[in-house]
């Protein structure tokens, strides 16, 4: 049994992902882009509407990640249209997998590659949807309560904000928690390990869960 620690929601509901609901949503966006005077990539939309574009262009080509209730909102703004009346279900699916990916690949080829690359899965709510998991292999999260060996749920699409605990890839290959002090990324921990200048650092995402073996008497 593990032990579950919440940190911070993701940013929005979560619309359906059933076959329907994703094929309606795909052919909302792909109708937007294309009347958009002049028509839009899904990657000049996202930097135009300030969400994350690999995630945008990755829902329209595989079907996921579903996006946010808030991501579509920020899409139909940044265009002048309304969101799409799309069925929400925060409760249809109680829990789903999650892949926990590889800092070493997330550093080297991005977050696509490191959810393709996947190998292993970890059970957490349906609104975590969209997230990724990371095994934190470093101690500098542990006067915030992350040891290493847990395994943290991360949001890639949820913007950082002043005080967010986040996960980022280092360049040994480990995964390391640091809360955000702008403009830099701060060790929660005693040891002496320097902060990291946020433009400059690997950020995975915000960390929304923990997800902890708790050892058994006798074992």
């Amino acid at each position: 049994m593990g032990e579950i620690v919440r940190l911070r929601a993701p940013g929005g509901r979560h619309v359906s992902d059933d076959a329907e609901t994703v094929r309606r949503l795909q052919a909302w966006m792909r109708r937007a882009m294309a009347n958009h005077h002049p028509p839009l990539s899904a990657e000049a939309w996202a930097n135009k509407a300030g969400v994350a574009g690999t995630s945008i262009t990755r829902f329209l080509k595989h079907g996921y990640p579903v996006p946010k209730t808030s991501t579509l909102a920020k899409l139909a703004a940044a265009i002048g249209l309304q969101p799409p009346d799309l069925v929400l279900s925060a409760d249809a699916r109680p829990f789903i997998d999650i892949p926990v990916i590889v800092p070493a690949l997330f550093r080297s080829g991005g977050l696509e590659r490191a959810v393709r690359s996947s190998v292993e899965v970890t059970r957490a709510p349906a609104k975590f949807a969209g997230c990724v998991a990371v095994r934190i292999t470093t101690g500098t999260g542990i006067l915030a309560g992350i040891l290493p060996g847990d395994l943290v749920v991360v949001d890639p699409g949820t913007e950082m904000e002043p005080g967010d605990l986040v996960v980022v890839a280092l360049d040994t290959g480990d995964a390391a928690v640091y809360r955000v002090q702008e403009p830099w990324l701060v060790p929660a921990t005693v040891e002496q390990v320097p902060p990291l200048r946020i433009g400059e650092a690997h950020v995975i995402g915000v960390a929304v869960q923990v997800q902890r073996e708790l050892p058994r008497q006798g074992r």
